[in-house]
This record gives C-alpha cells, structure tokens and sequence, in this order.
C-alpha cells in the first residue's frame, strides 16, 4: 500500500517511527506516542496494528519494539552475543546465541554524542578522546555523571551531587582535581551519560 492511502493518524504515526528509527533504533511504543502527539501508548495500538498487517512495521522479538519492515543496515546494526566473560574470576564459559541490536541500545529517544577531551574522569574509566552518549531526557539523580552547562557558555561533564543547602556540586573522577560548587541557577543539566564508545586502535 503506498504512504498516500494510509489513514491520517497511520501516516503521523509511520512519520514518528520513522525520525526515531534513524541509526538503527528500535522505539517502545511509548517513544512513538510520545513522537507523533499522542497521550499514551493505548491510543495507538489499532492503527500501529494495521501498519504491521499492511507490511510497514514489525515487532522485534521482544514484541515491545518497533522496527521498520526491510529496514536497511538494521542487520549492520547487530552482533552476536556470545555469553559471558569474567572480569574477576574465570568463570563457566556458556555458549550464548543471542543478538545484541546497537541501535536499539544506543539510539533510541532523545540522545547525542559528545567525545570526552581530558582526564577529569578518568578513575571512573572514562578517558580523553572516548565517546560518550546522553540522554536529554533521562531525569539528572545525584550519583549520576551529566553534562552540565556553567553560566550559560562552559559545559563539563561531571558527577552530580546535591549539598543541603541547595548547591550543585559537579565532582570530577580525578584524585588530582577538586569538586566545583555552584548556585543552582549558574548550573543547566543537559543531560546524564548512558553509554561509552572506546575504539581500540
């Protein structure tokens, strides 16, 4: 069936799928709600349905994600997960054959990526010239490592501490570096870090 014979709200909806699925992602069906306009997730099922049976869209094997049917480079977009490796101890190897989608794990919602200049993180492992990915949306919790925006012009990425009195501690991975402390209104939390990238040359 071609795009113009699709229902208004089927066409919104494919629209929706369509801009979150850029690198690969596979959005919840919360995410597409949310996209095209919708309140919840139970206004869309009908017409989501009818873009499955009319060869639109698919359910990924979880069946709580949506994909695009025959979407290019998803298959790039995968590897094989071949169990467990032990960090500590040796451990049992148990051969796995799952697949691990990338794009579904990185790219999905309302994320970049930024590439780490210095070593102000580097005890928590987190090294010049690494990527890391942030998640606008995530809601910043004390504990977390977020970008932060300092008087509108310098960003930093840092952990982030409340004090009792309401200032914003952003506090570095680095035993050589000192915690900075802010008044709230100086600080702009932009996002909290959700994944690394580390290529190995």
């Amino acid at each position: 069936m071609p795009d113009s014979l699709l229902k208004p709200t089927e066409a919104r909806l494919l629209s929706a799928v369509r801009r979150l699925s850029a690198g690969g992602a596979a959005p919840s069906l919360d995410e597409v709600a949310r996209e095209a306009g919708f309140s919840s997730r139970s206004s869309i099922h009908r017409p989501i349905q009818r873009l499955i049976e009319h060869g639109y869209l698919t359910r990924d094997r979880s069946q709580r994600s949506l994909r695009l049917a025959g979407e290019p480079g998803a298959a790039a977009m995968a590897l094989p997960h071949l169990g467990r490796i032990a960090a500590g101890r040796p451990i049992e190897a148990v051969p796995g054959s799952e697949t691990i989608h990338l794009g579904e794990l990185l790219c999905r919602g309302n994320r970049y990526v930024l590439t780490v200049e210095g070593d102000s993180m580097i005890e928590l492992g987190i090294d010049d010239g690494d990527l890391v990915v942030i998640d606008r949306d995530r809601t910043p919790r004390a504990g977390d490592i977020v970008v932060a925006l300092v008087d509108g012009t310098d960003n930093t990425l840092k952990t982030l501490h409340i004090e009792a009195d309401g200032q914003v501690l952003l506090v570095p991975a680095n035993s050589r570096l000192s915690a900075m402390r802010y008044d709230p209104q100086r600080v702009a939390l932009q996002g909290v870090m959700v994944a690394q990238v580390r290529m190995r040359p």
